[in-house]
């Protein structure tokens, strides 16, 4: 009987009357979207060790949400075949499955059929740091855990409170991730006995912030243990084994993937002019500037201050009926979008302009509005606002270069990360500062011609000034 299902591995677009054997290894939690609908998936392994993940949505969902079970093992026939999400899905497989209420799913008493463990598709710290592949993507990690924070609990941004950890998990590639730990996740059992031990971390979603990346766990993040049953190259795990042993007797030092500006370091960030930023193209950068102009309307003259976002990813959704918003990053979930600002604007100095965008909690710095407040404005109060009432005032800019292709053309785009109103005392505090230091400089080097000058020097007018 078994000779007659179909390997995952064959399953494609074009393949049909299939009958698969396999066994759940992965399932996340029953979703719940709006409009009563929900969400599931399980990852299925065969017999062979191929893996291919299956999705289900609305009654389809709520229906194999209690039959299917982890680690149990199945018969999985009619479902549909599609190409499989590669951001937010790392199974192997080029396709997923999605089943409907009238897929047939039974389960199965085959279970010494299939004695494979999920293959895992593991990524080292030093490919997760040099990839080219965009942000967000998910992995799946073999590494050690350096160590480990306390359960903390913050306020969202959407005003939730719910707890937070970091875990820092280090590999033989001698770099370091930290990877935050979110709601029930930060309390697993698995946290009691973890320091200093070999650890798969599957489904980790890599992102990236001001030029570092960091790890996030999700609700299809699993945390185990590794050990020779769970990882197929025995002999990956043994070198990570021994290279962790021989790196804590001697003390090994980790490079970070955090930037210094991630680490809250301002120092890293050189004052300049926006001339001689633009003219360097790389670097971290601050200057005092002004808004000259905003880009709100494109030439059709509809808004374009903003997008809508997916509450949980803050990625764009698509509206595809009347107030029917879908995140296709989120597997395709029906959200409520929140507004996001993408500011597109022009910054001047006394040396240059500079066209930048500004995104999120730093748009409304830059405007002193929310989104919610500009939404609300009529057309005239919303011009008079954005052509003239914000515009002209003085700020403090700061952010970085990255490089981006666009059509096949490199270009040095200036990432601002942080924006704030000059504030004007202490930015005198500063420049007295720097005539102090410019003055004692000019008069030592004239001391150093006139050795009699240091008994003979009297206070400047300047001097008493200061």
């Amino acid at each position: 009987m078994a000779n007659s299902y179909f390997p995952i591995k064959n399953i494609t677009t074009y393949t049909s009357n299939w009958t698969i054997l396999g066994k759940v290894v992965e399932k996340s939690p029953l979703k719940s979207l709006k409009g009563d609908n929900a969400f599931l998936f399980v990852d299925i392994v065969d017999k062979n060790g191929d893996t291919i993940r299956a999705k289900f949505w609305g009654l389809a969902a709520n229906k194999w949400n209690d039959l299917l079970e982890k680690g149990n093992v199945y018969t999985f026939s009619k479902g549909s075949v599609n190409l499989s999400n590669k951001k937010f899905n790392n199974t192997p497989h080029n396709y997923e499955i999605t089943f409907g209420t009238d897929g047939v799913i039974d389960p199965s008493d085959e279970l010494d059929d299939i004695n494979v463990e999920r293959n895992y598709e593991f990524v080292t710290l030093r490919d997760i740091k040099s990839t080219s592949r965009d942000t967000p993507f998910v992995v799946d990690i073999l590494c050690f855990v350096k160590s480990l924070t306390p359960v903390s609990v913050t306020n969202t941004k959407f005003n939730r409170d719910t707890k937070k950890r970091l875990l820092y998990v280090v590999d033989d590639t001698s770099y370091e991730l930290e990877v935050t730990l979110w709601g029930q996740m930060t309390e697993l059992p698995i946290f009691d006995d973890i320091l200093d031990k070999p650890v798969i971390l599957s489904q980790v979603t890599i992102k990236e912030w001001n030029g570092g990346r960091f790890g996030q766990t999700s609700l299809t993040t699993d945390i185990k243990l590794a050990d020779f049953q769970s990882v197929r190259n025995k002999d990956r795990l043994s070198t990570l084994e021994a290279w962790y042993q021989k790196a804590m007797s001697e003390n090994e030092t980790f490079k970070t993937m955090k930037t210094q500006t991630m680490s809250s370091s301002r120092d890293s960030y050189e004052f300049s002019t926006i001339e001689d930023a633009m003219t360097r193209a790389k670097g971290y950068f601050t200057f005092n500037c002004k808004l000259r102009k905003l880009f709100w309307k494109n030439k059709d003259g509809d808004m374009r201050l903003w997008y809508h976002s997916c509450p949980n990813c803050y990625k764009k959704v698509v509206e595809e009926q009347e107030n029917v918003w879908r995140c296709i990053t989120c597997d395709d979930s029906i959200v409520t979008p929140v507004l996001r600002y993408i500011v597109t604007c022009v910054f001047v100095d006394f040396s240059g302009q500079m066209v930048s965008t500004v995104y999120s909690d730093n748009g409304k710095k830059l405007l002193g509005y929310t989104e919610q407040e500009l939404d609300a404005m009529d057309k005239e109060q919303l011009k008079n606002t954005l052509d003239f009432d914000v515009l002209h005032r003085d700020f403090k800019v700061s952010g970085f270069f990255k490089n981006k292709t666009y059509n096949g053309e490199s270009r040095n785009i200036f990432n601002v990360t942080n924006v704030e109103e000059v504030d004007y005392a202490k930015e005198t505090e500063l420049l007295l500062e720097k005539m102090q230091i410019t003055y004692e400089s000019v008069e030592n080097f004239l001391s150093l011609g006139n050795p009699d000058s240091q008994s003979s020097k009297k206070k400047t007018k300047f001097d008493q000034q200061l």
